[in-house]
């Protein structure tokens, strides 16, 4: 690989070396101020985002998580059952389930497409239903308009939150994903599009009462003067200051992924792998790469001896975790299974220079000649 080093799957590092005097401007401006907490730049970086959503209201979170548990908490208040029946994928990170039973809900599996989107037609099959949380894995978005037969089915409108962690930049049918839901939620994590060098997240809704419960919530609930539990799950002053920089970027760093993801899909067009079919009317934000194919180890090994970084996208399905052991069958969810066997991720970052593209593409296809 002349003139190339190692690839990594995340471009973090790469980020941060383009931005860094920005980056550092923008941290000493709010520590010269001394407000490191619920400051301007907080209030700044709300605002910016309900502009770039067309949300009306945004609070940003410390976390991913934290934006599910704090959306389902602020549902769960509104609900007329004590314990509210969510409906979930079974492909997702561990957090999806985990932040249901943190809000004091249960789980209830929706099994997936061959992309890995919730597959709404399969909600005929169940009983009741008291909240929808679909999952845009791989900067995809589901198909909302199948939300509509759901209410339909049940005969009243279910109340939804997308967890938009890997969709935001996405548009379906001119509709950004972060607006797709009663709640959207996002995360910041480092290893999504739109990143923050530590935690973040951010929960938006256009209903103004969802939105009071999800602030007093998040400051340990002083806005309603304590009558209900809260949490401490503020971002600092500085990274929000830090995301303001980052946000000038943004279209400009989705242009650059989706040129990546449309070479990845020319070239890797005419082998035995299965590529992420997109929605037809969906814009995908990219977010990830993922490719599936049975030898998904071996593949591994060989990008691993080429130094090019990759992972396994998901190691198991949500209803086959230890937790669930004695009340889901994960034997019944045959797609995720599947799924979750035969998915790995393949490094897209605006970063990555035409050349390293064009090397992991034909190191992929190279490995693709050999089985």
């Amino acid at each position: 690989m002349t003139g190339i080093d190692s690839i990594p799957l995340y471009g973090v590092a790469r980020q941060y070396k383009n931005l860094r005097e920005e980056i550092l401007d923008a941290t000493d401006c709010v520590l010269e101020t001394g407000h490191v907490m619920d400051g301007v730049q907080q209030a700044r970086f709300n605002t910016a985002m309900c502009i770039r959503t067309g949300r009306v209201h945004s609070t940003n979170v410390h976390s991913g998580t934290q934006a599910l548990i704090l959306a389902l908490r602020a549902l769960k208040n509104r609900s007329t059952v004590d314990i509210p029946r969510v409906l979930i994928p079974t492909v997702s990170f561990v957090a999806t389930v985990n932040a249901v039973y943190e809000a004091g809900c249960l789980p209830v599996f929706c099994d997936v497409d061959t992309n890995g989107l919730m597959d709404l037609d399969q909600v005929k099959n169940l009983d009741s239903i008291d909240i929808i949380m679909f999952v845009n894995l791989y900067g995809n978005v589901v198909d909302c308009d199948k939300l509509q037969v759901v209410n339909q089915f049940f005969g009243r409108s279910v109340p939804t939150i997308e967890d938009a962690a890997q969709s935001f930049g996405a548009d379906y049918k001119g509709r950004q994903s972060g607006s797709l839901a009663t709640i959207s939620c996002l995360s910041f994590d480092p290893t999504k599009n739109f990143n923050n060098y530590g935690n973040g997240g951010m929960v938006l809704t256009d209903d103004v009462n969802l939105n009071k419960d999800i602030m007093s919530m998040r400051d340990n609930g002083k806005q309603s003067f304590h009558t209900e539990p809260g949490t401490n799950s503020r971002m600092s002053d500085i990274d929000c200051a830090q995301m303001m920089v980052k946000l000038k970027y943004f279209a400009t760093w989705q242009s650059r992924r989706k040129q990546i993801a449309e070479y990845y899909t020319r070239e890797l067009a005419n082998t035995d792998l299965q590529l992420i079919r997109y929605n037809v009317d969906v814009e995908p934000a990219y977010s990830k790469y993922v490719i599936q194919l049975d030898e998904r180890h071996a593949l591994i090994s060989h990008l691993n001896r080429s130094r090019i970084g990759t992972k396994i996208t998901y190691e198991y399905s949500l209803p086959s975790l230890p937790l669930l052991r004695h009340s889901v069958n994960p034997r019944e969810y045959t797609q995720a299974s599947r799924h979750v066997r035969r998915c790995i991720s393949l490094p897209i970052y605006p970063e990555l220079t035409d050349a390293e593209v064009e090397y992991i593409a034909n190191s992929v296809r190279l490995f693709q000649n050999t089985v």
